[in-house]
């Protein structure tokens, strides 16, 4: 099985040579250096995970993970950002914008891998989960279980996965 593929969205070269020391080992690493290169990149070949800055010439990573979240083909693609802006209004507009976690540079090796561990880890699950539900609704029917995947995308959008929340569901 090949290493899972990494688009880092990063303009600064130092940062980007700093995230290809410590992932080119384990992951298939492209960079794009601002937010149309990130999406052009995307089209061509879907990365398993973006790293994206938010500070990018042109859009930001904001919009970039916004327009992301948009699109079908891409709206669980999961969303790391990286950045220098530390605030707690930083942080929550990442997440608003449909980014699945946050982290600030400087940030650890060993942070920096296990965030991407998990974050895969969750897709994977998610894509079994996606897997089992289409084969479970399969009708032969095409029209049928076209609007089953419709549904079942739309009902747990990836970046609106959190545990906490079924946990509380209840309460």
């Amino acid at each position: 099985m090949s290493n899972p593929r990494i688009l880092l969205v990063e303009d600064d070269d130092f940062a980007a040579d700093f995230a290809n020391l410590v992932l080119a080992d384990d992951y298939g690493l492209r960079r794009a250096a601002d937010g149309n290169a990130a999406l052009e990149a995307i089209s061509a070949a879907a990365p398993d995970l973006v790293l994206l800055d938010v500070s990018l010439p042109g859009i930001d990573g904001y919009e970039v993970c916004r327009k992301l979240r948009k699109n079908e083909d891409y709206h669980d693609l999961p969303i790391i950002f990286l950045s220098a802006r530390v605030n707690d209004e930083e942080r929550l507009a990442g997440y608003e914008a449909g980014g699945d976690d946050y982290l600030s540079k400087p940030v650890l090796p060993e942070e920096l891998r296990s965030k991407i561990q998990k974050a895969l880890a969750l897709k994977a699950e998610r894509d079994d989960l996606k897997a089992s539900l289409s084969s479970a609704f399969s009708t032969g029917d095409d029209s049928h279980d076209q609007r089953c995947r419709s549904w079942h995308r739309a009902a747990i959008p990836a970046h609106q996965f959190h545990l906490p929340q079924l946990y509380n569901a209840d309460s």
